[in-house]
């Protein structure tokens, strides 16, 4: 309990509750712990809102009808093929938008080319078709910035500057037409959609109103407490004026129970350090690793900053997602199935931890010792007939080529 530092949720009552939520409960035992609210959750909250809260774009309707379109006729559905292939195209398929699914919206919406929805009635409304390419343009950064925080590199420092450069794209799209929007004078041509005025007038004034409810939902849902703040300056330290994020550590040292005098002697001193190196050297896996590698242990770093190397520590590993939590779940249930159900808890821990933790050439330099292990642990009957007619052909009873063997069937 002593070296949790953080604690992330998707927000529900049973973890955030006031009484005997998780969160609640758990501070109740370490009063320094700092509760996060998954990022990737507040950003398919803010894209939920800002779909309700402009009726032009309540597209969910436009969406499912699309989806049904092709979903439910194999006709059209072949016909969406056949298209695609003389086009010389990837092979694509009309996804189901839901707003409780990360990026789905993203997938689908971009998927849509102006040639699989040309039958469709709904999409030559000129309005319609506007709002869809518009949607093609954003979706795909707010994609994006769900993807990177969904990333095992991310952190609590790294999440505000990269919510600023998606805010900063999408104000320019309320002025500047993206790459989608710009094909739409050429599609409707093509679909024989005449563009009457009042239309065009209409789309503008919702286009500009949806980019600022998005970003505005964005601002609401991304303002963090004072603590989250204040650690995140650690990943700022590109420039550093005097007196740097003094009031910040001001905040820390009452969560830390830190002395503030010690703690700003130390930061004013380890701020004039960081101004002497590189400034594309000042992030905060770049601090972590100044206090912890090796050589800074044997020349006393930590000893002259400790206060400092703690709160880097700590806002290095505060969770900002639960995406990787919600990952191992996937495995599990990936691994522990209907047939598979016996599985005793410490082999599904062993299994899930090759599954996520080992890579692919971690996996494959390990694989011809493991395997042959398992076949010499005890008689196997699997591959006995093959390993049999092998070992008479070539007479040869080496367990390193009995093991290849079966590494070789086995893959």
């Amino acid at each position: 309990m002593d070296n949790m530092t953080g604690f992330a949720s998707d927000g529900a009552a049973v973890f955030t509750g006031t009484k005997t939520g998780v969160s609640t409960r758990l501070k109740e035992c370490l009063l320094s712990l700092v509760t996060v609210y998954c990022k990737d959750h507040r950003l398919a909250l803010a894209c939920c809102d800002s779909f309700t809260e402009v009726p032009l774009f309540k597209t969910d309707k436009l969406l499912e009808d699309l989806y049904c379109y092709y979903k439910y006729s194999s006709v059209r559905t072949v016909s969406l093929r056949e298209v695609q292939k003389s086009f010389h195209e990837a092979r694509l398929n009309i996804k189901e938008a839901k707003h409780h699914r990360w990026l789905s919206h993203s997938y689908l919406v971009v998927d849509l080319e102006a040639h699989t929805i040309a039958a469709d009635p709904q999409p030559k409304n000129p309005v319609n078709l506007h709002i869809l390419l518009l949607l093609a343009d954003v979706l795909p950064h707010l994609a994006s910035l769900s993807m990177h925080m969904q990333g095992n590199d991310v952190n609590l420092a790294s999440a505000p500057v990269d919510v600023e450069k998606t805010i900063a794209t999408l104000q320019k799209g309320k002025k500047t037409d993206g790459t989608w929007l710009a094909k739409a004078e050429a599609l409707m041509k093509d679909l024989s959609i005449d563009t009457p005025t009042d239309d065009m007038i209409i789309f503008d004034t919702a286009r500009v109103q949806f980019l600022d409810v998005v970003v505005n939902n964005i601002g609401r849902q991304f303002a963090d407490t004072e603590v989250i703040e204040a650690l995140a300056v650690l990943s700022s330290l590109r420039e550093i004026p005097a007196f740097y994020a003094m009031s910040g550590m001001e905040v820390v040292a009452a969560k830390y129970d830190m002395n503030l005098d010690e703690l700003l002697d130390q930061w004013h001193g380890f701020t004039e350090l960081m101004a002497t190196t590189e400034s594309t050297s000042r992030t905060l896996t770049d601090i972590v690793r100044l206090f912890y590698n090796q050589q800074q242990r044997r020349t006393g770093l930590i000893a002259s900053f400790p206060l400092v190397a703690r709160l880097s520590a700590i806002a290095a590993t505060v969770p900002i997602s639960t995406a990787e939590v919600k990952r191992v779940f996937s495995q599990l249930k990936l691994i522990k199935t209907d047939h598979r159900c016996s599985l005793e808890a410490a082999t599904l821990d062993m299994l899930l931890n090759v599954k996520l933790n080992c890579s692919t050439e971690m996996f494959e330099r390990f694989l011809p010792q493991v395997v042959c292990k398992f076949f010499n642990k005890k008689d196997r009957r699997l591959v006995k007939t093959y390993i049999s007619a092998y070992m008479e052909k070539n007479n040869n009873k080496n367990k390193l080529v009995m093991c290849d063997l079966c590494v070789l069937v086995l893959t």
